[in-house]
């Protein structure tokens, strides 16, 4: 500032009666060359390094979060026992995985998540204890359970034919969820209320148009054949869930 103040007096004493523009803009650009450093952007090798900093951190971000997703789907099965909730074989064809969501035991599976396990605990709750370590969260909170819940509910629910966990429909669901725990507690209407946006008025926007596909397929009840062919069925609904070793979200979430 004491370099910015002489030049300003050494400008006046100059031209002490020329308030001129071109004298004021001399003033300006003086003030500005102090002010500023002489590099006001970045060079393309900051850049460069800043943008795979940014990418590394994006690619983290996905593998913990990948990570979580698996943490949940074991729990799942961990929490409810193959007596309750029947496995998968390893990847599995698409009309296998409809015939597992329509089994009575995977749909009583579904409505315990909005239920109490005991007098003041949801089932869910037991879930999202057994999917994050108390050393990762000393306390669960409502963001956890709401993200157990959305994973639970998309594997789970039985009028949803597909399982994978698209980033934009766990945001739906995750955000649905978040202002259930704020109003007390997890509600199944929630859930009925969001796989009827998306088979009606889809508010909750496909990740892409293999999403779309897999939420819309058409199953006929009477013959039980599916109105794609195995291939495009399998290519949509294989998914790997085993209950020891699968991997059931795919490279978009």
């Amino acid at each position: 500032m004491h370099e910015v103040k002489n030049e300003l007096k050494r400008k006046q004493e100059e031209q002490d009666s020329d308030l001129s523009p071109r004298v004021l803009d001399g003033i300006y650009n003086a003030i500005a060359k102090y002010l500023f450093p002489q590099h006001v952007y970045p060079t393309q090798s900051v850049l460069k390094e800043t943008l795979q900093s940014y990418m590394e951190l994006l690619g983290k971000i996905k593998n913990h979060r990948g990570s979580m997703l698996q943490q949940v789907r074991t729990a799942i099965w961990n929490v409810f026992g193959s007596e309750r909730l029947p496995a998968l074989q390893k990847n599995p064809s698409a009309a296998t995985i409809v015939k597992w969501k329509e089994s009575r035991e995977v749909s009583d599976c579904h409505r315990l998540l909005f239920e109490l396990k005991t007098a003041d605990t949801f089932w869910v709750t037991t879930i999202a204890r057994a999917s994050f370590t108390e050393v990762a969260a000393p306390v669960l909170t409502d963001e956890h359970c709401a993200f157990t819940l959305a994973v639970c509910d998309i594997i789970l629910k039985p009028r949803s034919k597909g399982v994978v966990c698209f980033d934009k429909r766990m945001k739906c669901h995750i955000a649905k969820y978040l202002a259930d725990y704020n109003n007390g507690g997890p509600s199944y209407n929630s859930s009925e209320s969001i796989i009827n946006d998306e088979t009606t008025a889809p508010s909750c926007e496909k990740e892409t148009q293999q999403a779309s596909d897999l939420e819309t397929v058409s199953v006929s009840q009477g013959s039980g054949s599916i109105l794609l062919s195995q291939d495009d069925q399998d290519a949509l609904f294989s998914t790997g869930l085993d209950p020891d070793n699968y991997n059931y979200y795919d490279d978009n979430y």
